[in-house]
């Protein structure tokens, strides 16, 4: 990787083990940044060894706690494209809008549980990024598909790429 992260994979694999305390809040629930760089690390893995990288798209569609927070950096780091998926979305726009982005999985509870169950051995998080084995997304790749309906009230998906939402973090 070259001295400034131009993707937002490259930016989240930059930073792995470069904090300490606590990553992530959510109803009481405190994840640390070992922990959190554990979890998404094995998400990434879990992900690109089923052949979802860059390119893919991914939907997450979990609670709003930290399993959804974990899931959505995992599939960034893996270089996919992430879908958020609103819990409470009636099945037939849910489906209009997978299939009109192409998603390759859906994060549910049991998919997540399934793809962390057959990753268990990974680098140490203080480890170069380049120890992580996972192919790189490019500056165009997409990163993030966000739903809308337009006019027609068929939802479409505005898909934002690697370079545009690295400036957000």
């Amino acid at each position: 990787m070259g001295s400034e992260p131009n993707t937002v994979q490259q930016l989240l694999l930059s930073k792995r083990g470069c904090f300490d305390g606590t990553a992530v809040v959510c109803r009481g629930v405190r994840t640390s940044y070992e922990e959190f760089d554990r979890v998404t690390d094995r998400i990434a893995l879990g992900l690109q060894k089923a052949g979802i990288g860059p390119g893919r798209f991914a939907a997450v569609h979990l609670n709003r706690d930290e399993r959804m927070v974990e899931a959505i950096f995992g599939v960034l780091k893996a270089g996919a494209a992430v879908i958020p998926m609103n819990r409470d979305m009636p099945e037939k726009r849910m489906n209009s809008l997978l299939s009109a982005c192409g998603a390759s999985i859906v994060l549910d509870e049991k998919n997540l549980d399934e793809l962390l169950a057959g990753i268990q051995e990974l680098p140490d998080r203080n480890a170069a990024p380049a120890q992580l084995p996972l192919r790189l997304a490019g500056e165009e790749d997409p990163a993030l598909v966000l739903a809308t309906s337009g006019t027609t009230g068929l939802p479409k998906g505005v898909c934002q790429n690697q370079r545009s939402l690295r400036f957000l973090f």
